[in-house]
């Protein structure tokens, strides 16, 4: 049942975007033992196709019921930054059409042709940054990502209050039949639905700290060790890189490239000397050394050893 929902999402053009997530392996006394990446098994997805056909039933239910209720909606991007995202993808080497992004199945086929390529991970993710946020309304604008037309969040993997909202109303319309006379005016769930996005965004962003504050801690141990590791971002701060040992990524500063003056090229993919013409592009292979952890900011340093030749995908 699962594989047949799947096809259904993929003919209606959802994304399926393969990002992966951080695990923190913890002891008994809650001491960061191992840090990987978090697998994503067949169980997950019969969980999350079961739970997403629940979300769009209900919110079809609670619309044919005219009631007020929060839609989990997830508008289309901006022109300017689908723009800047086929830009982002040339410069890797792969043709985005931005003319074409009122296509749901263009973006699909697109991001299904580099599944398993050298860059995909860092396409993806600059992908869901062109994005928009996702946020509660209880004005339906459709979810983009998803490609369905109604959708709310009736149940989902961590309880939110969201939820509760939508419960509520299915009990008042669908069961306890309520007088619509005590149910309060559209105003208030505008009022709700802008003030629990609020409160999602500050939800996730403590957890990305908590996450970032173990890896810190787990890392300490291991300062002044070497690793090879690769490019996964450019910020004018300096370039990130992953480890190939743990699944932790960490900054090496621009002020620690003291063989000339560093800046971010054109297409915001490398990091290029302005006199030497040195480049670090997104994808390098590097060898560096943790030159610090600190867990109360949730920040790993390197600095930079040397670059690394290996074999790249196809």
């Amino acid at each position: 049942l699962t594989d047949i929902f799947i096809k259904l999402r993929n003919k209606r053009g959802a994304f399926d975007l393969e990002l992966p997530e951080t695990r923190v392996v913890l002891n008994g006394e809650n001491k960061p033992v191992d840090i990987i990446k978090r697998n994503r098994l067949k169980a997950h997805r019969i969980v999350e196709e079961a739970m997403l056909l629940a979300n769009t039933i209900t919110a079809e239910a609670l619309a044919r019921a005219k009631a007020h209720f929060l839609y989990r909606v997830h508008e289309r991007p901006d022109e300017d930054k689908i723009d800047a995202y086929s830009e982002i993808a040339h410069a890797f080497g792969y043709d985005f059409d931005p003319g074409r992004s009122h296509d749901q199945k263009y973006i699909y086929d697109f991001l299904e042709s580099i599944r398993g390529k050298q860059f995909e991970k860092v396409l993806n993710m600059m992908f869901l940054r062109s994005m928009k946020k996702a946020k509660y309304s209880p004005k339906n604008a459709g979810h983009f990502g998803l490609a369905l037309e109604k959708y709310a969040h009736f149940t989902s993997p961590i309880r939110r209050y969201p939820d509760l909202v939508v419960h509520r109303q299915l009990d008042a319309f669908n069961h306890v039949n309520v007088n619509e006379s005590n149910e309060k005016d559209f105003a208030y769930y505008v009022a709700l639905g802008d003030h629990l996005t609020k409160r999602e965004i500050i939800t996730d962003s403590a957890e990305r700290d908590s996450i970032k504050m173990k890896v810190a801690e787990f890392m300490m141990q291991y300062v002044g060790e070497e690793f090879d590791g690769t490019v996964t971002g450019i910020i004018p701060a300096g370039v990130f890189v992953q480890l190939d040992s743990f699944f932790v990524e960490g900054l090496i500063h621009v002020s620690t490239l003291d063989d000339d003056y560093y800046e971010i090229d054109s297409t915001g993919i490398a990091m290029v000397g302005r006199r030497k013409g040195r480049r670090f592009t997104i994808g390098d292979s590097l060898k560096v050394v943790v030159a610090s952890a600190v867990k109360e900011r949730g920040e790993v340093n390197f600095m930079l050893i040397g670059k690394v030749k290996r074999k790249k995908k196809k």
